[in-house]
């Protein structure tokens, strides 16, 4: 299990390796940091790059760039209230109000060493999975799939939005805008609404989100105004609140931890990735935390999402080594550099090729650190963003916004996509719903209607198939606990309902 680890190492000590190193977590952080953008499109852009680099070199570069851009995420997240990845939605909760109260450093301070921290003991969970991974990972089937995702949305509809009606209202919107266009499952288009070949792809993932978040966002700044927080907030700060972030870190020692795990299990069920544990690490810490700021800056609420969202690269890593399938889209765009420089994967990789699995560890450990590293450094500078007037901030948001929705794949009808969804986004927030649901229920509706269909056709029909799987049915059993939760809560001791 240890072959290969001198030659990485030395590899990496290399200093043009290491020279690429560096430059793939820059490119990662940068990408991160533009709203629409991200280690998935970074990544595809650099991969025929490496066409000519060796094999060792090549992979230290891209595994840097999906290591780093997640913290670049949480930048806009925290500046802005725009999350730069999808795994930064739920850092912009707690993020953006300590930006507003002049904090803006102490919580870019927070998510470096989240970030940080988070990643190493993903990278860790890696290295110690290995040997077991293959029961864990197999034991997910698709009703397994079906479950945890509908776990996950009635978890996020009652923690988020305080009401789980509304919540679930808004996930089904999600859901039901996921549908559109060409079934796979069915071979038939659904709401494409006469369009000759647009929505036969269906909504986008990067259009849709970075206008749901980021639009959404920008129509708020231009009808209020002014400035996110004071220059003079910002100054008094100074570097004492970029020190107190990285000591509020080592202050929730237990929400660290829980965080990580969750984002780490979250990471090793393959194609979640860190979109979910960001908000799943959330809300669990949202429900049981005692901090009265909860929802309007808590420093908890923040470690929590930022530990997470770093800890499921790591997770990401394990099937997508033990057994070729991507544990997210970054990993699948790795899959493919790894058979572009001739290493044939799935379950044999780590038979034959060690030195290229401590090359992924190696390259996510130095991305991680280095990019979470430059974020602590120039965090004060950064957080003087907060302090520029909106009427010169809107523009800039809103061309970087349109700009990478456009860019992904150089279609027009992307950069309406984002204006439409920054519509819906804004009103959905302007009358009391949560944007979270409904961004979820977008990004598992296909993948929990393409679970659901194949575990009707492995059963011929019957719907006990959720229920005669052991862990098919603790999931079910736990999201019927959550959905009755809020009822309970509610009888009081008489037995009657207020």
């Amino acid at each position: 299990m240890l072959e290969g680890i001198a030659q990485d190492l030395s590899a990496l000590a290399d200093l043009r390796v290491a020279g690429f190193v560096i430059l793939g977590s820059l490119i990662g952080l940068v990408a991160g940091v533009l709203p629409g953008l991200g280690n998935v499109q970074a990544m595809a852009v650099a991969l025929p790059f490496t066409f000519g680099m060796d094999r060792l070199t090549a992979l230290y570069f891209l595994c840097a760039i999906a290591s780093s851009s997640t913290y670049g995420g949480s930048v806009p997240a925290i500046l802005l209230n725009i999350p730069g990845t999808p795994a930064n939605a739920a850092t912009t909760i707690e993020g953006y109000p300590m930006a507003r109260r002049g904090e803006a450093n102490r919580a870019l301070a927070i998510s470096a060493t989240s970030s940080a921290l988070g990643g190493l003991v993903g990278i860790a969970v890696l290295i110690a999975a290995i040997p077991v991974v293959r029961l864990l990972t197999l034991a997910f089937g698709p009703p397994e799939t079906f479950m945890l995702v509908l776990l996950g949305l009635v978890t996020i509809a009652y923690a988020v939005q305080r009401n789980i009606v509304r919540g679930l209202v808004t996930a089904g919107i999600g859901m039901l805008i996921s549908l559109i266009g060409y079934s796979e499952v069915t071979g038939v288009y659904r709401f494409s609404f006469g369009s000759p070949q647009y929505l036969w792809d269906g909504i986008r993932d990067v259009p849709f989100l970075v206008g749901v978040f980021g639009l959404s966002e920008t129509i708020r700044y231009g009808l209020r105004g002014g400035v996110v927080a004071s220059a003079g907030a910002i100054t008094r700060a100074g570097f004492r609140g970029t020190l107190q972030g990285v000591v509020d870190v080592f202050r929730y020692p237990v929400t660290f931890v829980r965080s990580c795990v969750v984002g780490a299990i979250v990471g090793i069920a393959p194609g979640i990735g860190g979109s979910v544990s960001n908000v799943v690490a959330y809300a669990m810490t949202a429900k049981i935390s005692r901090d009265s700021r909860i929802g309007r800056g808590s420093v908890e609420g923040l470690i929590a999402a930022e530990s997470a969202n770093n800890a499921t690269i790591g997770g990401d890593a394990v099937p997508t080594l033990a057994f070729g399938i991507p544990g997210s889209a970054a990993m699948a765009v790795l899959l493919g550099a790894l058979t572009l420089h001739g290493v044939a994967v799935g379950p044999w990789l780590m038979k034959e090729h060690m030195e290229i699995v401590w090359v992924v560890v190696f390259g996510l450990i130095a991305g991680t650190v280095f990019s979470s590293l430059v974020g602590f450094l120039v965090a004060r500078w950064l957080a003087r963003l907060t302090s520029v007037p909106m009427g010169v901030l809107v523009p800039v948001i809103v061309v970087l916004i349109l700009a990478g929705a456009f860019a992904v794949r150089q279609n027009f009808w992307d950069m309406l996509v984002s204006i439409a969804s920054g519509a819906l986004g804004y009103f959905l927030t302007r009358y009391g719903f949560s944007l979270l649901p409904l961004i979820i229920g977008f990004l598992l509706g296909a993948p929990a209607e393409l679970a659901f269909v194949q575990s009707l056709h492995i059963s011929q029909g019957s719907l006990l198939i959720f229920l005669v799987h052991p862990l098919s049915l603790v999931l079910f059993l736990g999201a019927v606990a959550v959905g009755l939760y809020p009822l309970l809560q509610r009888r009081p001791a008489g037995g009657a309902v207020r």
